[in-house]
């Protein structure tokens, strides 16, 4: 999907409590302009539905807040074991049904591979918006 489409479609998942298919989406970057077109479209579509926009560099293992709009973008070379700890510590908050919302941004193959990561089967079902 890309990236203006997927924006309305995040807003309005946002506006219902973070409850539907945009709740857990991988963007899908081929260089940093394409990476920073996302995150400004997600950060807008946050905003606009009153949500707190937390960034989170992966690489740090962060605890994770209880709700918010969770960004995960390390650059775009990325270390997957890092971003599967946090995609798989996210999986507990939206197991707990709480407020939260997740991004991450990766080149193609970083997306690639983290959806191969075997404990992580679930983002397999996650969409990927591009740029």
């Amino acid at each position: 999907m890309r990236a203006d489409e997927w924006s309305e479609n995040l807003a309005y998942c946002l506006q219902n409590a973070g409850h539907g298919p945009e709740q857990i989406t991988l963007g899908s970057a081929t260089d940093q302009a394409g990476a920073e077109l996302i995150l400004a479209k997600a950060r807008q579509a946050a905003a606009d539905a009153g949500w707190t926009v937390i960034e989170l560099m992966p690489e740090e293992a962060p605890v994770l807040p209880e709700s918010g709009y969770l960004i995960a973008y390390g650059g775009m070379d990325t270390n997957t074991a890092s971003w599967a700890a946090t995609a798989d510590r996210f999986q507990l908050l939206v197991r707990r049904d709480l407020p939260v919302a997740l991004l991450v941004v990766a080149t193609s193959e970083g997306i690639q591979e983290l959806r191969r990561q075997p404990a992580l089967g679930w983002l397999s079902r996650a969409g990927v918006v591009s740029e």
